[in-house]
């Protein structure tokens, strides 16, 4: 086994957890180190709320690493603390849909992905017409687009068909094809191992 490779895969797990238990944990007002908030399958077995199963402190042992449920919940909660100023870069305004189009065509043709916001002058607001929209994914997907999903499925306890947590590596393979189906079985959703809008909007909300 190539240990050093194992402990970076379970770093980049172990941020990209960090980064989405942040996300939740304000989007929905919660304290990230109260307690009953963040728990592992074994902290939830212990509750009589989940099973015992592919708890991620035993995979962290295993691995020599110091992680920990405790170290966990404090990373969320200094993520959550982090400055949330961001940084917006614009290219270019116009009057017709139609030339903005055109322009966005060329940024992706050079490889910089983007997207059309709308903005009502008279109202003062602005309307993301595609910002939210995600990709359709499915088995043989690569990307960042593949990594959130991953992340999100890892985040609500499905695992691949030997109940391990999915790898946070971009590549849509058997693993995570099998944790997807889980999941839309579950929220009772068309279990077809595509994550399209229907998949996503109830992965996001």
């Amino acid at each position: 086994a190539d240990l050093p490779l194992a402990r970076e895969i379970a770093e980049r797990t172990f941020n990209s957890a960090v980064e989405l238990f942040a996300y939740l944990c304000a989007e929905y007002k919660y304290d990230p180190l109260a307690p009953g908030v963040i728990l592992s399958h074994k902290e939830g077995g212990k509750r009589g709320i989940a099973s015992g199963h592919v708890d991620p402190e035993h995979l962290w042992k295993g691995l020599g690493m110091s992680y920990t449920m405790d170290t966990f919940r404090k990373a969320v909660s200094d993520k959550m603390n982090e400055s949330k100023v961001t940084y917006r870069v614009q290219v270019g305004a116009f009057s017709k849909k139609k030339n903005a189009e055109n322009y966005l065509a060329k940024l992706k043709a050079a490889g910089f992905p983007g997207y059309i916001t709308s903005f009502d002058t008279s109202a003062n607001t602005e309307a993301n017409v595609n910002a939210i929209s995600m990709p359709i994914l499915s088995k043989g997907s690569r990307g960042d687009s593949v990594k959130a999903l991953q992340a999100l499925l890892n985040g609500y306890g499905f695992t691949d068909a030997n109940e391990k947590v999915l790898v946070v590596d971009g590549i849509f393979g058997n693993a995570t094809l099998y944790a997807l189906k889980a999941y839309q079985t579950a929220k009772g959703l068309e279990v077809d191992g595509y994550c399209g809008k229907q998949t996503w909007t109830s992965l996001l909300t």
